[in-house]
């Protein structure tokens, strides 16, 4: 995979976490190469939590099983940004 590509990616996540930290809404859906890098954050909980609580203001439990309504009421929302 191309570097350029992941510090793309890279930042998308940081700019996708800002919007988290703003809208206090840990259920705004991310596009694929943000949630990829996402989870692979948080394979390292000694890094992830840490750099949430600095950058997000809290840790971030980024769950997958959000319910249909939700996910639903969070696309709707991201539509409008």
């Amino acid at each position: 995979m191309p570097e350029t590509l992941l510090l793309d990616s890279q930042q998308r996540y940081a700019e996708f976490m800002n919007l988290i930290c703003i809208n206090h809404n840990p259920a705004i859906v991310p596009a694929v190469d943000i949630d990829l890098f996402w989870h692979t954050h948080q394979l390292t909980p000694s890094n992830y939590l840490p750099w949430c609580t600095h950058h997000v203001g809290f840790p971030i439990n980024h769950d997958d099983t959000v319910g249909e309504g939700e996910l639903t009421t969070s696309l709707r929302s991201e539509e409008h940004t």
